[in-house]
């Protein structure tokens, strides 16, 4: 099969591509020799595809540095820095890269962070994203405690009162809690959750959080759209029984460090 049949899958899902989508670098017409699929093609990725005898990474981030969202563009980091390193790095490999985005959130990403932390029957509100899931009444800490035992994380950043008690939770997941989305936070709190659960998110929006009376539990970008990008990877092999399929889990990039301990606190996300 060339690697370009494998867009069969998209087409046979019903999956509409952003421009944003789609082959991304790299030779589409050899033969599929091997699927990498995960998160971001870092360099620890594609090392690993090639390693594997893979020669088609499927991921869900981009490339290039900085990303579409921060206003970046490929062809604009074409002679030096983060994406031409990439791609030199994607080509010396042999490898092709193919990015399912918007799609691959619609297909199983939100469903799949949602099934992680143990939420079902979700209230959707508007869009696909817009959801809230009602559970029984429990404090912010114990909620943040159950996030780290379904995720198998450690530590991970709490804004609130841990004692408020939560009954209604928005999962604004991946990068939709960025600062460079605030739509996105201001559209869940008309549903009126008592916290937020997040991929990544940073100050301004927990500020937000916390004005608007909400808590707030970030999991981090990778470790909430992970799960969706495993059995994404499940529901490919299926697709395509005569192609093997692997699956990399790109590890979160940071872990804790306490000046009083003198070592670091927690997992690094491996």
């Amino acid at each position: 099969m060339k690697i370009r049949d494998t867009a069969r899958f998209w087409e046979a899902h019903g999956l509409r591509l952003g421009s944003d989508e789609g082959f991304r670098c790299g030779p589409a017409d050899g033969k599929v020799r091997g699927v990498m699929v995960c998160w971001k093609p870092t360099f620890d990725a594609l090392d690993a595809a090639a390693a594997a005898g893979c020669n088609l990474v499927i991921t869900h981030e981009e490339l290039n540095f900085p990303p579409v969202y921060g206003g970046g563009q490929m062809e604009r980091q074409l002679t030096g820095g983060v994406t031409l390193a990439r791609i030199r790095r994607v080509l010396d490999l042999g490898l092709t890269i193919w990015r399912g985005h918007s799609s691959l959130d619609r297909l199983c990403i939100l469903d799949d962070f949602a099934s992680a932390l143990g939420l079902a029957n979700p209230t959707i509100h508007g869009d696909y994203w817009e959801r809230t899931y009602d559970i029984l009444p429990v404090t912010l800490g114990e909620l943040a405690r159950r996030v780290c035992e379904r995720l198998g994380m450690g530590p991970l950043r709490v804004a609130g009162d841990l004692a408020m008690s939560v009954r209604r939770v928005a999962l604004p997941w991946g990068g939709v809690a960025i600062s460079a989305n605030p739509h996105a936070i201001q559209d869940l709190l008309r549903y009126e959750p008592d916290a937020l659960i997040t991929g990544e998110t940073e100050e301004i929006p927990m500020l937000a959080a916390l004005d608007a009376g909400v808590g707030l539990i970030e999991t981090g970008h990778s470790e909430s759209e992970s799960p969706g990008m495993r059995r994404f990877a499940a529901l490919f092999a299926e697709f395509f029984p005569g192609v093997r399929v692997e699956f990399y889990l790109n590890p979160r990039p940071w872990s804790y460090f306490s000046p009083i301990a003198g070592a670091e606190v927690g997992d690094a996300g491996a």
